[in-house]
């Protein structure tokens, strides 16, 4: 499952409804449009867009955040069982990282480098400041658990971006079963290396 916001442009409305001056990464600048959430499942091949929000604060007073949580939840009741959640940086927030956790899927997404995480047992650093393995460097994100963090580098107008990290999480259905077996109700948590870009 994917879940990201574009902006639907608008450049010549001057009375649409639902019509606002937001930032748009297309074009980099604020634009008039509609901003629109959306929930995609695909396996790869196939895109299917599953749910949507419009993004409204004025009128609804919810966050872009808000309506993340709510897709997910919604994608849940509907039974939904995604491999993956994947979504960019904007909506890493650690609500929204719980919430994820919260339906035992495993997650994708980029971290900013101020975010902070203990590597070894000797306190909680920046991003920024870790050595992070290509293949993937265990730590424990402040206030959420384990993840393997992997570097990927961002690849912006055929040069050479900014270096940023992906962490991904998953229960290893193994660790599950031997939980299980052993008559422990949480499973021990396991992560792998998410794809570097580039």
């Amino acid at each position: 499952m994917v879940i990201d916001d574009t902006v639907l442009d608008k450049p010549y409305a001057r009375k649409i409804e639902l019509v606002t001056r937001t930032w748009s990464g297309k074009h980099r600048q604020v634009v008039a449009g509609i901003d629109l959430i959306t929930l995609l499942w695909t396996d790869g091949v196939r895109h299917i867009p599953c749910d949507y929000r419009i993004y409204d604060k004025a009128n609804d007073a919810l966050t872009k955040n808000d309506h993340f949580r709510a897709m997910l939840e919604s994608a849940y009741k509907r039974g939904f069982e995604p491999a993956c959640v994947c979504f960019d940086s904007w909506y890493s927030s650690l609500e929204n990282l719980k919430k994820v956790r919260g339906y035992q899927w495993r997650w994708l997404t980029q971290l900013k480098s101020n975010r902070l995480a203990d590597p070894d047992g000797s306190g909680n650093r920046p991003l920024s400041e870790l050595e992070l393995s290509n293949y993937g460097t265990l730590v424990h994100l402040k206030a959420y658990g384990l993840v393997q963090l992997t570097v990927g580098r961002l690849v912006q107008s055929g040069k050479l971006g900014k270096i940023e990290s992906w962490p991904r999480r998953y229960y290893q259905l193994a660790a599950q079963d031997a939980a299980t077996e052993a008559g422990s109700s949480s499973p021990r948590e396991l992560v792998t290396a998410a794809p570097g870009q580039g």
